[in-house]
């Protein structure tokens, strides 16, 4: 076996790379449950904040998004269609399982994220022992509190970034755990020999994961062969080709990636940076240094950072990218030695950075060149650098002795102000109303965040100042028909419809596929009385997207208002023939029929939806009605229940429940006193004035046999409605009254 390779410095003394050791040489189980747990419990307190969050930007639309309520049929076309938006078919399941086990409880959902980050700590620690990185805990804990990771894991959307660094991390641990040694070996003894096992097969499973829920983690393939340079320093043809299949995964899934962003993306209504390549190539070298910064000094954090003016004609655009070619020719320079630990550390930074610093043609490249988010995956190698140098300057100081108090010192230095800024950054974050505020304050160009400030305030009924805010993004970016969309909706909430509607011709003029520009344009055309150009507005809504029930909805609704139910229904079992697992559809083809007395085809729709959606409440809710008017009142009794179930104060339901169980004909449906308490609840909630609440008493107090109580109450309920002139309600109630002081309750068929 030939020597081994010795390194020598400028005095020629020869020096041999560190060995790393396993996990278990100094570490007892003891020691590594308390650094698990310590990471745990400090990654759960750090993030306090973050699970009392709000919805912050693209949660909502997530939350709300029709696959994952649509039970199976849903989970399929996340993983085998483009329905979902981003193909993270891994991630888009776990909000699947979400809604299936709580609906969409932010706090949970949050809670998930805070986990996953934890977890992720735990990871890395175990990851950087076994890499034989000095500080590990420490670079684990630090790396769970940075400020930089808030805009990952307090921002729902971003999951995809939390549980695929899971997963990526997994990975890469199994894949060091499957190395033939145990022992981390010095470059001579690591056998030339291709060694696979099951540790192995699990780290490739686990890549495949990865992949499914964020394509940013195809560096995975490098990253393997950076580990093994440090720990080698070299790599082996062994290497190479039992990271070969980690390579073809890679590879196939960033061509999809671009392929999906290039074809399917604009159908989204996503958008793409105009700069060349040449520009964010330029950029992404001033990137590089501004995520830097960020890491070591992690303030003035913000979504969306300002934009920079790069000239390609001028030299000084070149100097950033420059500068970082001329720092790893230093480091190699000098790998050796000191440069070796920089080579490792900013090489994993810069391999980590590379699918998002923006040479790649991204969305978010429109809004700003940088985002905190980008960054998730590179941020250990910074910290890992910045801790092992502090610890080995520390080292270098103070006795040997006191080494081993070393890291603890570096924890304490940066773990305070780290968790002080993370905590401050969380609250801005878990508002979003605060948080593109601040945005504005910090970023005033910011297009996006004025728009989506506006967007709060619009929901929130401030339209005012939603509209300057509106304008305020307009000014900066006219040429975007979502900007010109979003003016004309605040206009025509402030009654000035004309001038709305000459924002969405103009949005129409930008992009004439814009099907939300169409869809409003008909709204307000109808306001206008101009019907026949709002139908053709809203028709062309719905040929530019078929898959959007609301579109459908207005189209359907203004057809019915027209007096064209028949093509309305044909227009919908259309629909339906292209998308069967529609249960909005179905729901509303089933109202139509209802309302044109075919109930036993209405009744197949209702069923349908309601087996595409159980917790679709308006489908229920007609599922029941149907049933009760073909007079299967046990089956609408059993969906009242479920609604009230899911929604207990729900008072129509409330009133329909109590009414039959007091009412109906057949005595094993009836119960009195189940439905006195339903119906106190119905004149609890519904107002203790409301004649027909106080008449559905009346009955059932009769059917309970309290029947002074019945009297009263109907008598009340009479006067009440004679007194709001509803004389045909007054009488009902009067013939009732008869039964009542009979000793009779009331039947109703």
């Amino acid at each position: 076996m030939a020597a081994p390779l010795r390194m020598h410095r400028k005095t020629s003394k020869p020096i041999s790379l560190p060995v790393a050791k396993t996990p278990s040489h100094f570490l007892s189980r003891r020691e590594t449950w308390t650094g698990v747990l310590a990471l745990l419990l400090l990654t759960f307190l750090v993030y306090i904040p973050t699970y009392k969050a709000g919805f912050i930007w693209d949660d909502d639309v997530i939350a709300a998004n029709p696959l994952l309520k649509e039970g199976w049929r849903g989970l399929r076309d996340i993983w085998f269609s483009t329905r979902f938006g981003d193909f993270v078919p891994l991630t888009a399941t776990t909000f699947w399982i979400e809604w299936q086990v709580h609906g969409a409880m932010k706090e949970i959902q949050h809670a998930t994220n805070v986990v996953l980050q934890a977890l992720n700590a735990v990871l890395l620690w175990r990851i950087l022992l076994r890499l034989g990185v000095p500080g590990s805990w420490v670079i684990a804990a630090l790396f769970a509190m940075h400020p930089v990771c808030i805009a990952s894991v307090t921002w729902l959307a971003e999951r995809k970034n939390t549980l695929s660094m899971f997963f990526y991390l997994l990975s890469l641990l199994f894949y060091l755990r499957s190395e033939p040694s145990h022992q981390v070996a010095s470059r001579s003894s690591f056998p030339a020999k291709v060694q696979l096992g099951g540790f192995y097969w699990l780290s490739f499973v686990f890549f495949l994961f990865g992949l499914l829920s964020k394509s940013s983690v195809v560096i995975l393939p490098v990253v393997l062969l950076l580990c093994a340079w440090w720990q080698r320093g070299k790599i082996e043809r062994a290497t190479l080709i039992r990271v070969a299949p980690f390579f073809g995964f890679a590879l196939a899934a960033g061509i999809a990636t671009l392929v999906a962003h290039h074809y399917y993306a604009p159908k989204f209504g996503v958008l793409s940076t105009e700069d060349n390549l040449l520009i964010r190539t330029l950029t992404a070298g001033r990137a590089f240094w501004f995520y830097l910064g960020k890491d070591i000094l992690p303030v003035g954090l913000t979504m969306h950072y300002p934009r920079w003016v790069v000239s390609v004609t001028s030299p000084v655009a070149y100097l950033p990218a420059l500068a970082i070619v001329g720092m790893f020719f230093l480091f190699w320079k000098y790998r050796q030695t000191w440069g070796r630990a920089c080579l490792f550390g900013l090489g994993y930074f810069v391999l980590a950075l590379g699918p998002t610093i923006g040479v790649i043609n991204m969305a978010f490249l429109v809004m700003a060149p940088v985002a905190d988010h980008f960054q998730y995956l590179a941020l250990p190698g910074t910290i890992a650098l910045v801790v092992a140098g502090g610890c080995h300057g520390l080292n270098r100081v103070m006795s040997k002795q006191q080494h081993r108090f070393v890291p603890a010192i570096v924890f304490m230095v940066l773990a305070v102000p780290l968790a002080a800024l993370s905590w401050t950054h969380q609250s801005r974050m878990a508002n979003p109303e605060a948080l593109w505020r601040d945005n504005i304050e910090r970023n005033p160009a910011s297009w996006a965040a004025h728009n989506n400030l506006a967007g709060i305030l619009f929901e929130r009924g401030e339209y005012n100042e939603a509209l300057q805010h509106f304008r305020e993004a307009l000014k900066r970016r006219d040429n975007l028909s979502m900007v010109h969309v979003n003016v004309g909706r605040a206009l025509f909430a402030l009654g000035k419809t004309e001038e709305s509607i000459g924002h969405y011709f103009e949005a129409i003029k930008v992009d004439a596929g814009d099907f939300k520009a169409h869809n409003n344009l008909g709204v307000a055309l109808i306001t206008l009385g101009r019907t026949n150009e709002a139908i053709s507005s809203f028709h062309r809504a719905v040929q530019l997207a078929p898959g959007d029930a609301i579109f459908f909805a207005n189209f359907m609704q203004l057809l019915v208002e027209t007096g064209q139910t028949t093509k309305a229904i044909e227009t919908f079992q259309e629909r339906i023939r292209r998308v069967p697992a529609d249960s909005f559809a179905h729901t509303k083809l089933g109202q139509l029929l209802f309302s044109e007395g075919k109930l036993d085809a209405a009744l197949v729709h209702y069923k349908e939806a309601v087996h595409l959606s159980p917790k679709y409440i308006d489908a229920r809710f007609g599922l029941a009605e149907v049933q009760a008017q073909l007079n299967n009142k046990a089956a609408a009794i059993e969906q009242w229940r479920q609604i009230l179930a899911m929604q207990p104060d729900t008072v129509p339901v409330i009133a329909n429940l109590a009414w039959a169980l007091a009412t109906d004909y057949n005595a094993n449906l009836r119960n009195g006193r189940e439905a006195v308490v339903l119906a106190e609840r119905a004149c609890a909630i519904g107002g203790g004035n409301n004649p027909r609440f106080l008449d559905l008493l009346a009955a059932a107090y009769a059917e309970a046999g309290r029947f002074p109580e019945a009297i009263k109450t109907v008598e009340e309920a009479a006067s009440l409605a004679q007194a709001l002139n509803e004389e045909q309600l007054s009488s009902q109630m009067r013939s009732r009254l008869s039964l009542y002081l009979s000793g009779q309750p009331f039947r109703s068929n």
